[in-house]
């Protein structure tokens, strides 16, 4: 303020001193109002007054450098951990902006922020509504002033979308954001922050709309870039998380809630500590929905009867019947009635071909499940014949490289290892793996998968101690990515117990299995399944090692050592 004062007057330099002198003169010709006692000092000024200076500014002072100035004071005094200022601020805020709008789109560095904030605090303070009005209008004035693909213009279509998500007006924002998306996609890039943030904002407007499936899919790419760009430790990308995890249980999808709540703890633990207060709300609610996840085995076959009852009522191509036999199919997945779940999922797989098109992306990851599920059922051709058959469909629809068609091919590539045929396989994981390395990056969740399932099948037919250093160094990757108590971290330790017994360091097995039952009793619960498993295995391994005259026995199944790469 004292710079600007300076910059326009015929002094070399304005103090203080002078300036409280002044503000006295107005005061005492009942120009200005002074409150001295309170602890900021106000100054009121009839707007009479102010509307007279404002005509008097003389030509060759231009009023952007006021309004600045005037933003800039209102800026310091804004407060920052409190969402909604004091009325006489905003009132000065509201004051500014209704007069220099225009002058405040206009910054070297972009508009200024004072006009974000006070639309933030029009949304909290009045409603939703008040700032949808309020960004309505600078939107009209940024589209004069700048031009409709100004960056400014695209940040303030962002904030109207996101109020009037907001405002209940959903599906308005999903249009709004939809063609801000695409004018940033091909200007910034799909890395770029700004595109990330408005497809975050998407996401929830999706989900807004009742599109909780799409908007999930959103948040599951959204996430995997964040742990590429920002680490596992961020927290955008615990906020990710946090989302996928409230938002999977909202759509039915119990047993993935839980495992996206299992990943975020086990973040949370890394990035926050085991006191923090996040990390402690993730831990209660992971132990709610284990506890709902507990009745919902032992009330499956009421569900069942209620499910019928309710599908009656719907269409059988309706939104929310197919959702809702989706979701029993994944249930009886999770319970162990692997059986039942296929039965279910291939009636859910022909009604939604019939209803959605092949090609659908709820379609193909019906495919991808019943594929998983055939798998453990014993069914590899089965399984490996809906692979292929999503394999065309994802080709078709996003072609070879896109991340969802990659993960199909690592799928398909390791069931074929599976049924017998190991050298195909191996040979297209790798191809796979390049492909990620190219478009995905070395670090992204992806990429370890594939090279987990890579290097296992390696150490199938090759040189195990080299197997095992693989294992270490991925190992030492997936820790940094995702955390220590991160289940596929966890797979990752059971494959290198494995190797390691294979190589007759049985002690070495023993070691890890006790690291990774601790982490899964904590974590999962002593009656989880993975739990179960690793607690049979670490007695396998005790029990030769208390006989060192006996050989290591061949692996029973790569699957109690390889995770699921469908979900």
């Amino acid at each position: 303020m004292l710079d600007h004062l300076s910059a326009i007057t015929s002094y070399e330099v304005i103090d203080a001193e002078q300036v409280e002198g002044a503000l006295s003169n107005l005061h005492r010709l009942s120009l200005a109002t002074r409150d001295t006692a309170s602890w900021y000092r106000r100054l009121r000024v009839h707007a009479l007054v102010q509307r007279t200076t404002r005509d008097d500014i003389p030509q060759h002072q231009p009023l952007h450098a006021l309004a600045w100035c005037a933003a800039e004071a209102l800026m310091r005094r804004w407060p920052e951990d409190i969402p909604i200022p004091g009325r006489e601020l905003a009132d000065n805020a509201n004051n500014l902006e209704r007069h220099t709008r225009r002058e405040l789109l206009q910054g070297p560095e972009g508009a200024h922020t004072l006009l974000y904030c006070l639309g933030r605090s029009k949304g909290r303070s009045e409603s939703p509504r008040s700032a949808v009005v309020y960004f309505e209008k600078l939107l009209d004035e940024s589209i004069r002033t700048l031009g409709d693909q100004h960056t400014d213009t695209l940040i303030i279509r962002y904030a109207l979308a996101g109020w009037r998500r907001r405002a209940g007006e959903a599906s308005a924002a999903v249009a709004e954001l939809e063609d801000v998306l695409a004018f940033v996609l091909a200007r910034f890039g799909r890395q770029d922050q700004l595109t990330l943030i408005i497809r975050h904002e998407l996401a929830h407007c999706r989900r807004a709309d009742g599109h909780v499936s799409g908007a999930i899919a959103d948040m599951e790419e959204l996430l995997a870039v964040h742990l590429q760009e920002l680490g596992p430790k961020d927290s955008t990308t615990l906020i990710t998380r946090r989302n996928l995890a409230d938002w999977r249980a909202e759509d039915g999808d119990i047993p993935a809630a839980i495992a996206e709540l299992e990943e975020l703890l086990a973040a949370q633990r890394h990035a926050l500590g085991p006191d923090h207060t996040a990390t402690l709300k993730t831990q209660d609610d992971l132990e709610e929905w284990r506890d709902r996840g507990k009745q919902l085995a032992q009330a499956i076959g009421e569900l069942d009867e209620i499910a019928v009852a309710r599908l009656k009522l719907l269409a059988p191509d309706n939104t929310a019947a197919l959702t809702l036999r989706r979701n029993l199919a994944r249930w009886r997945d999770w319970i162990g009635d692997v059986a039942g779940a296929i039965t279910q999922l291939e009636k859910l797989l022909t009604t939604q071909r019939q209803a959605c098109g092949g090609e659908n992306p709820a379609t193909l990851l019906t495919r991808r499940h019943l594929a998983s599920c055939r798998s453990r059922a014993g069914d590899l051709s089965g399984a490996i014949t809906e692979l292929e058959t999503a394999l065309e469909a994802q080709l078709q629809v996003h072609g070879r490289d896109h991340r969802s068609t990659l993960a199909v091919r690592h799928h398909l590539a390791f069931t074929r290892a599976e049924s017998g045929d190991v050298t195909e396989g191996t040979m297209q994981l790798e191809e796979v793996l390049t492909s990620q390395l190219q478009t995905l990056g070395p670090r992204d969740p992806d990429t370890l998968a594939t090279r987990h399932s890579l290097i296992f099948l390696r150490g199938l037919t090759g040189d195990a101690d080299v197997t095992i250093t693989d294992l270490e160094e991925l190992l030492t990757e997936r820790i940094a990515v995702l955390g220590p108590a991160s289940p596929v971290t966890l797979t990752t330790r059971h494959s290198l117990a494995f190797f390691r017994g294979q190589t007759g360091d049985v002690t070495g097995a023993v070691s890890e299995l006790e690291t990774v039952l601790a982490t899964q009793q904590e974590i999962r619960g002593a009656r989880h399944p993975d739990t179960l498993a690793t607690q049979q295995d670490l007695e396998y391994w005790r029990d030769l090692n208390s006989r060192p005259s006996a050989r290591p026995a061949g692996a029973r199944t790569t699957s109690t050592y390889v995770e699921n790469t469908t979900q």
